[in-house]
């Protein structure tokens, strides 16, 4: 015959009432034939349990929730998250430890264990705490990768303008430089790389982009290697730019914690 384990104090749950007595709580229960209900574990053990969860050892953590609603100020200490045993292996348990108590788990709705050992996990869901908490984490993800994307498209940025102006004019060291195409076409890809990645987080970081496409459009590579003047307007252009993209970077850690400050609490 299979058999549960009842909590006295879970009778209410099954619509009993708070009258019924602890012992008498499986008796009440109406079961399949080839299924036993036991007590487990009732008051003093516990009081008013939310939730609970069973470890890997086979312990049961319980929310003991008494300060709920109306009744906020019934423990001053705060709620309290218990560890219950049986220690002796009678199917009862015998031994209630402490986990935590405090004010800020006060009414937690649930409580999940994850592993054993120094890298167990508890979770404890005090609404809207671990919402709130899950999404300030998954925000701050977000907003890492999202200043690592324009870290690395700004730097790109700033490599293929500084390297297309040098072809251009051969300013760093004053000698003639070799031009290729390539030079133009890797911008371009650029461009359309970032048209398709771009979450349009930096509004500054997009002027810069959309800048640099203005001046190449409509010019091929043998416009610029025919034409001087061309050339140096092109290079001109694309020098300003790149210090523009330099500043940005420079200026960055500032404006991140700038965004930071702008970003309002949970929705």
């Amino acid at each position: 015959m299979n058999r549960i384990c009842v909590w006295g104090c879970l009778a209410a749950f099954f619509g009993m009432g708070l009258a019924t007595a602890s012992e008498a709580t499986p008796d009440t229960l109406k079961l399949p034939d080839d299924l036993q209900a036991s007590l487990f574990a009732s008051e003093p053990l516990l009081s008013s349990p939310s939730d609970i969860d069973v470890d890997v050892r086979g312990r049961v953590w319980v929310c003991e929730v008494l300060n709920y609603r109306g009744k906020k100020e019934t423990r001053k200490e705060g709620d309290r998250i218990l560890v219950l045993e049986d220690t002796d292996g009678d199917g009862k348990a015998d031994k209630q430890t402490v986990f935590y108590q405090g004010r800020d788990v006060d009414s937690a709705l649930g409580i999940c264990v994850i592993g054993e050992g120094p890298g167990r996990k508890v979770i404890v869901s005090c609404a809207p705490d671990v919402y709130q908490a899950e999404q300030a984490r998954v925000r701050e993800r977000f907003e890492n990768a999202v200043e690592l994307a324009e870290q690395a498209f700004a730097t790109e940025l700033q490599r293929l303008t500084a390297h297309l102006a040098e072809r251009l004019t051969g300013l760093h060291d004053g000698q003639p430089k070799v031009f290729r195409a390539s030079a133009v076409e890797n911008l371009r890809e650029f461009f359309e790389r970032f048209r398709r990645l771009n979450i349009r987080s930096s509004p500054e970081l997009d002027m810069l982009v959309e800048e640099a496409q203005q001046v190449i459009t409509g010019i091929e590579p043998q416009q610029l290697r025919d034409s001087v003047r061309l050339r140096q307007m092109v290079a001109r252009d694309f020098e300003q730019i790149q210090a523009s993209v330099g500043e940005m970077l420079v200026d960055r850690p500032r404006r991140n914690i700038l965004r930071r400050g702008n970003v309002g609490g949970a929705v």
